[in-house]
């Protein structure tokens, strides 16, 4: 139960109907007893008036999610170092005066990681997509000391935007740039990924519920020369493009463990205390995608 008192957050986005957060939040409070309020605020007009109102109401944090992620930066008095270099924000802590940004995805994605022992330190990478989750796990990739990062995307482009803060902040790291189109041809497979050992993450909405059907690359070459993979989606908790990997035996994780860690991050920001593994675990039970 919470009372008149309760701390205030909650989560901003359109459309946001579908968002497991406040399910997730009100979980963790309730585990840990703390008096907490989470809601869901879909934004249909002005953002910078959502977030000046968020402040005048007292509210501790929220969440940022599509289409906002960006755009919100304008709106806050500062930013985390990963928020800066990603240049993409998904948890506002209140501070004097306003908000304060940080992308919590990074802490999400390294959990999940480290769950499933996947080590990438040293490894090549190949990162499928170009928006804002793949701004994340670049940051992750760079930070981590890989190797090398081959960017795949349909607009070349749009990749090489959402590279060049990263480049700035780590101007030694080994980006390559790969049409998507260009790797349809079996033949071509070997002439832009040569190695055999790539750790792949998907962070494109490809293979999200409802379209399950469907891989962001169908060739099953490249899934030979990889050697474990993520994908970011986590509905449905099997994925075309995991699928690939289970048939070859490889290791291959989904969204979930990203999702629920980087909600337990912004749990932890807000109020100001650690979430056990014990509740991680709930929380995944209660997704029903370990079942």
């Amino acid at each position: 139960m919470y009372t008149a008192k309760a701390k205030l957050a909650g989560i901003i986005g359109k459309p946001i109907s579908h968002s497991l957060s406040p399910l997730m939040q009100m979980t963790i409070a309730k585990e840990l007893g703390i008096d907490f309020v989470y809601s869901a605020f879909h934004i249909e007009e002005s953002l910078e008036e959502a977030i000046k109102g968020a402040y005048a109401l007292g509210i501790s944090g929220l969440n940022i999610t599509i289409p906002f992620k960006q755009e919100v930066i304008s709106h806050l008095l500062e930013l985390s170092d990963e928020a800066k270099i990603i240049g993409a924000v998904n948890t506002l802590l209140r501070v004097n005066g306003g908000y304060k940004g940080y992308n919590t995805d990074v802490y999400g994605i390294k959990k999940a990681l480290e769950k499933a022992d996947i080590n990438i330190k040293k490894k090549d990478i190949v990162l499928l997509g170009a928006g804002g989750a793949a701004k994340a796990v670049l940051y992750v990739c760079v930070k981590e000391g890989v190797e090398s990062i081959s960017l795949i995307s349909r607009d070349i482009n749009k990749a090489k935007v959402l590279s060049e803060s990263v480049k700035a902040g780590f101007p030694g790291i080994k980006l390559n740039f790969i049409r998507l189109s260009e790797l349809d041809a079996k033949s071509s497979i070997s002439e832009y990924l040569p190695k055999n050992d790539y750790i792949a993450f998907q962070a494109s909405p490809v293979g999200m519920h409802p379209n399950v059907d469907k891989a962001i690359i169908e060739c099953k070459d490249f899934y030979d020369k990889c050697e474990a993979g993520m994908d970011l989606v986590y509905n449905p908790a099997k994925t075309k493009f995991m699928q690939y990997f289970t048939d070859n035996n490889k290791k291959v994780i989904n969204g979930l463990d990203m999702l629920i860690y980087q909600g337990v991050r912004a749990f932890e920001l807000w109020n100001g205390i650690e979430v056990g593994e014990e509740i991680v675990l709930k929380l995944r039970q209660l997704l029903m995608l370990d079942k």
